[in-house]
């Protein structure tokens, strides 16, 4: 094999390599997002029923809740009390019994005052009762109209949701046939890339500890670029691969490339490039998640490249 023939089947390797990197990138980012934007199932809206009015209390006599015949009741009988008091105290002066007529006489002054302030006061306790009372027969008539517009409008609402539940099994049903399509894509393509770059190693061309992706990027800048003709030998690429990385010039672990890209793009240009390629690839089709004929067309192209690469040995396609 020549010098052009190995930089043939080295690239091919290499564009190999980076498609499966691609695609074990996408594969999960792309399943991710792409459930970001599955149809969502629709919610029952529900009109919100009106609070039922509170019924004002009845006025009061000391602190305690009477009907309005109970409250009378109470201030008639203060009254008669008071009428009692005073004939007993005019009694008690007839028969001369000064100092208990006067305590009596000034008792039922007492007792004649403070009936008059609690009949008052309950009359303006009773007023203000009436017109709450009035105000409370207004709000409970209006919150009865509103339960009725609430029954309606949740009809409605009824009615809405299920036609749009109906649509919205429709459109799961496409989705996740979507889905499922490219799922199976997904591992179809998995299985042609890997198949076909198995096809390529076997050729026992790269030796094994130099398949993957950042040595066989790095032999193909060496043999490409010139500074080597040849893989083996003390002047051939896997003597200049060890000779830099032990040096540390070049970085033999993906993850920590991926961390920091940019300490690469001068000593492993090839890597660089091949890395920036792949991230613009899948932003791309990350950018149009919802269009599947997008990524089937990418699929279709790499994974007839895949095919078609092992066929291709020292330039001749069989």
């Amino acid at each position: 094999m020549n010098t052009n023939e190995l930089i043939e089947y080295v690239n091919e390797v290499k564009e190999l390599e980076c498609s499966v990197y691609t695609h074990e990138r996408l594969k999960p980012l792309y399943l991710e997002k792409l459930e970001g934007i599955a149809p969502q199932k629709p919610t029952l809206k529900k009109s919100s029923i009106a609070n039922k009015p509170y019924i004002p209390r009845e006025p009061s006599l000391e602190g305690t809740t009477l009907s309005l015949e109970g409250s009378f009741i109470l201030i008639y009988v203060l009254i008669a009390l008071s009428i009692v008091i005073t004939i007993m105290s005019f009694w008690l002066i007839a028969i001369d019994v000064g100092f208990l007529a006067f305590c009596s006489l000034l008792f039922s002054i007492f007792m004649d005052g403070y009936s008059i302030k609690i009949f008052k006061d309950f009359n303006a306790n009773k007023k203000d009762y009436e017109n709450k009372l009035e105000e409370y027969n207004i709000l409970l008539t209006k919150y009865n109209e509103d339960i009725k517009e609430d029954e309606r409008l949740n009809k409605l609402y009824e009615s809405d949701f299920k036609k749009e539940l109906i649509d919205f099994e429709g459109q799961l049903q496409i989705f996740n046939d979507k889905k499922e399509s490219l799922s199976n894509e997904f591992s179809y393509v998995s299985t042609q890339l890997n198949s076909s770059l198995e096809q390529l190693y076997n050729k026992d061309i790269i030796f094994p500890k130099y398949r993957n992706l950042v040595a066989i990027s790095v032999i193909s800048e060496y043999l490409t670029s010139g500074r080597c003709s040849e893989l083996e030998g003390p002047n051939g690429a896997y003597n200049l691969y060890e000779l830099e990385l032990r040096q540390n010039i070049i970085i033999n672990q993906l993850s920590s490339i991926l961390s920091n890209l940019e300490q690469i793009k001068n000593n492993q240009y090839t890597l660089y490039q091949e890395l920036k390629k792949s991230d613009a690839i899948i932003n791309n089709l990350l950018a149009n998640i919802g269009n599947q004929i997008a990524i089937s067309n990418y699929y279709a192209q790499i994974t007839a490249d895949a095919v078609t690469a092992p066929k291709i040995t020292c330039g001749v396609i069989f």
